[in-house]
């Protein structure tokens, strides 16, 4: 009796770095799991500092996240009674849509840092969108927020969603406010779909004020941008196998050196140290921006993952202030090792043969196998 057993894997050839240890308190490393792999490039630019990480750009998916400082209200562009509608709008739709209040100093129930996170699904495969979005208090006209940059949409998943971490600067009083946000087809006019607070409660009433009113707040670094978005998932199944995380400080404190510390854990592990940035000299009323890209290559299971970051003073070694997953942007987010992301074929052929002439049949299923592989491939007769 024979066997033929034929399997054509594709693989990625893996590089790790070395884990490294962890001397704050309340990190637990996990051991054995390789970090990202990253390249350090350090830049200083006349008011602004910026620290970047980079491997090779992929296109980036998901969620994008971004900040929207305030501006002079009466510049703020008022929304059209009637704007332009897309015609070809068919198959958008916004599944949902969500707050997430993050920062009260004065604790008077009015908040200065918010998360808005909305999800926006297209019936008819995957799309490039981008969204405008707007406030306002009760009864009062839309007026524009921010414009976000493009971002991909594919079916009803749940992991394209966007999000947009706002704090506070000016122009908005102690209030509740309404949210609406119109969502266009990129290098199409018109809006494809609309979603505000008369089709979400979540979006209805939300208790907001700038630093100004929100007067406990933190005279040392403020937050500008949150994000982590998700890169490229190769097997299609949700769970992507890279990442940019982007963070954006304002320096309201005194001149300063800075560096970035990156952990993550999974469903089940505690704290593992990813990255450790260079440190950068960060002025008064400067800001500082870190940027890390990683794509992780082996050692991530397919799970949801949990990110912390921590910004240290590296003169005096002191977490000035830290970011997890009490931001949506970093909590349970799909990600897998690309060793775990592959699209293989797999060809599998058995035989099994008895009497004189099972060698036929077991050279037909071969040869069979064999086309298959190669199914592209014109094959001649050789001979006269």
């Amino acid at each position: 009796m024979g066997l033929v057993l034929m399997l054509i894997l594709s693989y990625v050839s893996n590089s790790t770095v070395q884990a490294q240890s962890v001397s704050n308190n309340h990190v637990l490393v996990k051991s054995g799991r390789p970090a990202v792999t990253l390249k350090d490039v350090t830049n200083k630019a006349k008011g602004k500092s910026t620290y970047s990480s980079n491997v090779t750009k992929l296109q980036l998916k998901s969620i994008n996240n971004h900040i929207q400082k305030g501006t002079t209200t009466s510049k703020r562009k008022i929304r059209k009674a009637t704007p332009l509608s897309s015609t070809n709008a068919f198959g958008f739709s916004v599944y949902d849509a969500s707050v997430t209040l993050i920062m009260d100093n004065d604790a008077d129930g009015y908040y200065s840092e918010f998360e808005l996170n909305f999800d926006v699904d297209y019936d008819n495969g995957t799309a490039n969108v981008y969204a405008d979005i707007y406030y306002r208090t009760a009864g009062g006209d839309w007026l524009w927020f921010y414009t976000t940059n493009d971002f991909q949409v594919s079916g009803n998943s749940s992991s394209d969603s966007y999000s947009v971490i706002s704090n506070l600067s000016s122009d908005f009083p102690s209030d509740g406010y309404d949210f609406l946000i119109d969502i266009y087809e990129s290098g199409v006019p018109g809006i494809v779909v609309t979603y505000s607070s008369v089709d979400d409660f979540d979006l209805s009433n939300v208790l907001l004020e700038d630093n100004g009113y929100d007067s406990a707040v933190n005279n040392a670094l403020s937050l500008q941008t949150l994000s982590l978005n998700l890169i490229d998932d190769f097997d299609f199944d949700g769970f992507y196998t890279g990442f940019n995380l982007l963070i954006d400080l304002d320096n309201q404190s005194f001149d300063r050196n800075l560096y970035a510390i990156l952990y993550s854990r999974d469903s089940v592990s505690g704290w593992y140290k990813e990255h450790t940035t260079q440190t950068v000299l960060v002025n008064l009323n400067e800001t500082v921006e870190f940027s890390i890209d990683g794509l992780w290559n082996t050692g991530y299971e397919t799970d949801y993952y949990d990110f912390l970051v921590e910004i240290v003073d590296a003169d005096t070694g002191e977490v000035v202030v830290d970011f997890g997953p009490e931001y949506q942007t970093l909590s349970a987010r799909k990600l897998e090792s690309a060793n775990w992301d592959q699209a293989a074929d797999v060809v599998v052929v058995e035989s099994y043969s008895a009497g004189s002439m099972g060698w036929v049949f077991y050279l037909s299923i071969v040869l069979l196998a064999i086309i298959r592989v190669y199914p592209n491939r014109t094959w001649k007769r050789s001979g006269n």
